[in-house]
């Protein structure tokens, strides 16, 4: 299927915004021009092509900007304050000119520098689109519906990830600016300012401070800062003193700058609720959640040990019986956490903690949410989750996924930690998880020929294509796994359990038992006759030795 970038990134936006089904985007791509077609369809009504037409001229502009500018920034050409002020005169102008044409205008950059830096800018941008290109020349046109339109909605959410550092507000007021409404454009908020933000600098010098802090002189009150353990893109995780209690635990700090987003907040507090409604051994404990000056944070236990992913990385791969009991206690965390309606939506092996006292406890619950609820805080269309892991229905953006999305996505973390290989290998998302709609479910006993043929079909059960071909709710998966254990516990090969069966091998065991059964029964009728024949015997000799006497 060919398909312009123009009409890729209007596609995107219009299944973001729920302008259209992709039904209809199915239709109007592969009739021709996007959105003539959804006019012509009655798709769409005249003001909303319009409209759409004009969003996607914008967004194209910003995504270019935002190659633009982070080139810029790497080089040191332009500071944070600067780049910003641009953008967000650029944004009021309704984008209607580069955000390169600024800087020069402003004697930012020179007319040398904006060409070096629009080359690399531009390079960049094929190099983000070149994966999306290709999988969509690749996408059959005559493939039955539901397949064209699953593989659609992974491009289209491609696509539109890169986008969601814009807010559909602020994309809003650049339209309005586009199309003339000046008075609403001059009341669009500014860009923030991450790298300049005083509460983030405030932050990093308490990072660089951690354990010399008096107890009033942390940024998060009631705690003290005393070892970084990790940072990402949405803030900080410290290991950290309670100072009502002396507890220690692992800090979650969210970046000061993020805050200002909405919908970064409501993730990140989604995260600390989730885990404060799961109380379970397998789960981590939340121990506090709260608002500190600029920073929100959520304090959890800390607990000592490595992930699932640590251990594959130092081992290579896991013992099957091992592993079995990693997934096993991972599977009672995910039947309590099912039971309060919550699917965790991010299982895979560096979520899952094992300690050194051989106990699993599952973490990083931000991704969670209620059954029922769509699955994504950000855009429609944009998936979430890890692709190495992903269920086929989270990866075409599944609005209301279900606990058997993570029984899938534990069958995954399985394979890995199994076979020291993820089961659909990758370097692009993109291809990743198309394999996971599209690809049969590999065999980890063609990897490794030690595991069983039990646990070999374990995991073929729990990553099945269909939500409806796997274990229904977590619990189901216990029994299976104990047998698979229990067997290899006594050096035996394990049968296969009976749940793991097909429906061949259901009926030809039945009919074992109804014959060892029959068997019995014979053999149980022969010892009967038997008795009764020797308890004949006895009786007549003691009526003989009764004459006789």
């Amino acid at each position: 299927m060919q398909v312009s970038d123009h009409d890729l990134l209007a596609a995107s936006l219009g299944l973001a915004f729920r302008y259209v089904e992709v039904s209809d985007l199915r239709r109007a791509l592969t009739a021709g021009e996007l959105l003539p077609s959804l006019g012509s369809q009655g798709a769409l009504p005249p003001e909303r092509v319009a409209k759409l037409g004009v969003v996607t001229d914008v967004l194209s502009q910003l995504r270019e900007d935002a190659a633009y500018g982070v080139v810029a920034l790497e080089n040191q050409l332009v500071g944070n304050k600067i780049l910003n002020a641009c953008i967000d005169e650029s944004k009021r102008e309704g984008c209607k000119r580069p955000l390169g044409e600024l800087l020069v205008e402003r004697g930012v950059l020179s007319p040398e520098q904006h060409a070096a830096v629009s080359a690399r800018a531009n390079a960049a941008l094929e190099d983000m689109l070149a994966p999306v290109r290709q999988m969509v020349n690749q996408l059959d046109a005559t493939a039955p519906r539901e397949q064209l339109e699953d593989e659609l909605r992974v491009v289209l959410g491609a696509v539109a990830e890169p986008l969601a550092f814009l807010q559909r507000e602020e994309l809003e007021h650049a339209v309005q600016a586009r199309v003339g409404d000046v008075e609403a454009a001059a009341a669009m908020p500014s860009a923030s300012n991450p790298a300049l933000s005083p509460g983030l600098q405030a932050l990093e010098s308490a990072l660089l401070t951690m354990g010399t802090q008096s107890e009033d002189q942390g940024p998060i009150q009631g705690f003290q800062l005393l070892e970084r353990l990790g940072e990402g893109a949405m803030g900080a995780v410290v290991k950290a003193r309670k100072l009502d209690s002396g507890e220690i635990v692992a800090l979650k700090i969210l970046k000061p700058s993020l805050a200002e987003d909405r919908e970064n907040v409501e993730r990140f507090v989604r995260e600390a609720e989730s885990a404060r409604r799961l109380q379970h051994p397998n789960i981590v404990r939340a121990v506090q959640a709260g608002r500190s000056g600029e920073y929100y944070y959520f304090a959890m236990e800390f607990v000592h040990g490595q992930t699932g992913a640590d251990l594959i990385k130092a081992k290579g791969k896991l013992p099957e019986r091992f592993g079995l009991f990693v997934v096993r206690s991972v599977a009672e965390a995910l039947e309590h956490a099912w039971k309060q309606g919550i699917v965790h939506r991010d299982i895979k092996p560096d979520n899952i903690m094992i300690t050194p006292q051989q106990e699993v406890k599952l973490t990083d619950l931000g991704l969670a949410t209620l059954a029922g609820e769509e699955s994504t805080l950000t855009m429609t269309g944009v998936v979430v989750g890890s692709p190495a892991y992903i269920s086929p229905e989270q990866a075409t953006g599944g609005r209301k996924l279900d606990t058997r999305s993570d029984i899938y996505s534990l069958g995954a973390a399985l394979y890995h930690m199994l076979t020291g290989q993820v089961p659909y290998p990758g370097d692009q998302p993109l291809h990743v998880m198309l394999m996971h709609l599209n690809e049969p479910v590999p065999s980890a006993r063609k990897v490794d020929g030690e595991i069983s043929v039990a646990t070999d079909r374990l995991i073929q059960h729990m990553m099945s294509k269909e939500p409806g071909d796997r274990f229904q709710n977590p619990s189901e998966l216990l029994e299976p796994i104990q047998q698979i254990e229990e067997a290899l516990a006594k050096g035996e090969v394990p049968a296969i359990p009976l749940a793991l069966r097909t429906a061949e091998e259901r009926k030809s065991a039945s009919s074992e038992l109804l014959q060892r059964k029959s068997k019995d029964k014979k053999s149980g009728s022969g010892k009967s006759s038997r008795k009764r024949e020797l308890g004949e015997r006895l009786r007549r000799r003691a009526k003989e030795r009764k004459r006789g006497r």
